[in-house]
C-alpha cells in the first residue's frame, strides 16, 4: 500500500432518523442524502452547512441523481420520481408511472432521457423535455440498477447476478455478463470500461468494446455495497481509481492500472460502521482532489438516529469522505457540522408546486428585537 495516502475525518452531520440509502452530489458542491424517513437533507460541502430538508416523498428514499447543478432527481418507494429545481428547491415535476417501488434512476449526460427501474418488472425511459413516459421495456425479473455510459452510447441494467448492456443505437441488448456473486453497485470507469461489486468482496473490471473481463481482485472484504469511479491526471499520466465501501465498515481505494490490467491498494480505513452507499465528486479534470461521499447503517442502534460521518483522503490526487452511523465501541472522534453565526436565516421555506411540501428547515436562528411604536400627537 502506497504510504502517501492517508484518511482524516472532515465532519459529521446528525440530521436522518433513519437509515441513509442514497446520496448524490452536485457540481456546485451540494451533498443530498436520502433516508428510509422519508426526507431528503441537503448539505453545502463548501461552508459545510446544512441547507434543510425535503418533504416530497411518502416512501424510503431509493436513490437520488444530480444532473450538472440545475436539477436533481429522486425516487422512492413510494413508485414516484421528483424532479426538483437546485436553485429554488421545488418540485417542478412528478413522474408517475410504475405500479411499485422506484429502486434506480440515471439520467443521460444529454439531461434530455431518464431511465428507471422499478419493482414493477418494467424498465421505464421518460422524454425529460415533455415530462412524460416514452417507452416502457418489460422485464422477466425485477432490476436492481440502472446506469448510463459516461458517452450516453450504452447503459447497462443489474439483475441480481447478471448485466444487460444495452445498445442505443439498435436498442438491443449488446452483451450479457453473468458473475458468481450478487452485484450491488456498478460504475463506468470509461465509456467502454465497465466495473462491478457486490458479494464476497470481488471487483470485477470488463472491456465492453472487446467483450470480455480484463481484471479482476479481491477487496478482502465481505460485501461491497458501494462503488465509485475516479479520473484524475497525475503529472503527465491519466490515473483511475476504484473506491469500494464495504458492509464490514472498510473504505478501500484502489489504484487501478486499465493497460497493463492491474489493481494497487493506495488507501484503506476501518470506520467501524455498517456503510451502506457511496457517491464521488463529479468535478471534472481534477488534478489534484477528488471528493467521495459514503453512507452507513448499524443495526446495533436502537433509537435509529443517523450519524453521518465524512472522512477525507488528502494528498497527492484524491480526497475522500464518508458518511456512516457511529457504533458504541467507535474510536474515530466525533466532530459535528456547525453552521456559521448570523442574525438571521439564510433560508425561507419555499412553494412546493407539486402535492406533498417542500420544507427548507435553517439551522441558524435569528434574534428576537423589540419594536418600539411611535405614537403621534393630535
Amino acid at each position: 500500500m502506497d504510504d502517501g495516502w492517508k484518511l482524516n475525518v472532515s465532519f459529521t452531520d446528525h440530521s436522518h432518523s433513519g437509515c441513509v440509502k442514497a446520496l448524490a452530489l452536485s457540481d456546485k458542491n451540494i451533498l443530498a442524502s436520502g433516508s428510509s424517513d422519508e426526507t431528503i437533507r441537503l448539505f453545502n460541502l463548501g461552508s459545510n452547512i446544512e441547507m434543510g430538508s425535503l418533504l416530497q416523498h411518502q416512501g424510503s428514499i431509493t436513490a437520488i441523481a444530480f444532473h450538472g447543478g440545475l436539477h436533481m432527481f429522486s425516487c422512492s418507494e413510494d413508485g414516484t420520481i421528483c424532479i426538483w429545481k437546485a436553485s429554488s428547491w421545488e418540485c417542478i415535476k412528478t413522474l408517475r408511472g410504475h405500479k411499485g417501488p422506484v429502486r434506480s434512476i440515471s439520467v443521460h449526460p444529454s439531461g434530455k432521457l431518464a431511465l428507471s427501474i422499478g419493482g414493477d418488472k418494467t424498465l421505464r425511459t421518460w422524454n425529460l423535455i415533455t415530462g412524460r413516459a416514452a417507452f416502457v421495456t418489460n422485464l422477466k425479473t425485477a432490476a436492481d440498477l440502472v446506469k448510463w455510459s459516461p458517452d450516453g452510447s450504452t447503459y447497462a441494467v443489474v439483475t441480481d447476478k447478471n448485466v444487460s448492456i444495452y445498445q442505443v443505437e439498435t436498442a438491443s441488448v449488446s452483451y450479457k455478463i453473468q458473475c458468481n456473486f450478487r452485484i450491488h453497485c456498478i460504475d463506468y470507469i470509461q465509456s467502454g470500461m465497465l466495473a462491478l461489486g457486490g458479494e464476497g468482496g470481488t471487483v470485477e473490471l470488463y472491456n465492453l468494446v472487446k467483450q470480455e473481463k480484463c481484471l479482476e481482485y479481491s477487496t478482502n472484504t465481505n460485501r461491497i455495497k458501494g462503488m465509485s469511479c475516479l479520473h484524475c491526471q497525475h503529472d503527465t499520466n491519466d490515473r483511475h481509481f476504484v473506491v469500494t465501501a464495504s458492509s464490514d465498515g472498510m473504505l478501500k481505494v484502489w489504484d487501478t492500472n486499465i493497460t497493463n490490467c492491474g489493481a494497487q491498494l493506495v488507501a484503506e480505513v476501518d470506520t467501524k460502521f455498517r456503510l451502506t452507499c457511496l457517491t464521488v465528486s463529479p468535478k471534472k479534470h481534477v488534478k489534484h482532489k477528488e471528493a467521495t461521499r459514503v453512507s452507513a447503517d448499524n443495526k446495533e442502534i436502537i433509537s435509529h438516529t443517523t450519524k453521518n460521518k465524512y472522512i477525507d483522503v488528502k494528498d497527492k490526487d484524491l480526497k475522500l469522505k464518508t458518511s456512516k452511523r457511529k457504533s458504541e465501541n467507535s474510536d474515530v472522534p466525533n466532530k459535528r457540522l456547525k453552521p456559521k453565526k448570523t442574525k438571521h436565516s439564510q433560508l425561507k421555506p419555499q412553494k412546493s408546486t407539486c402535492k406533498g411540501s417542500t420544507e427548507l428547515t435553517s439551522v441558524k436562528k435569528s434574534k428576537k428585537g423589540k419594536r418600539k411604536r411611535k405614537v403621534s400627537k393630535d
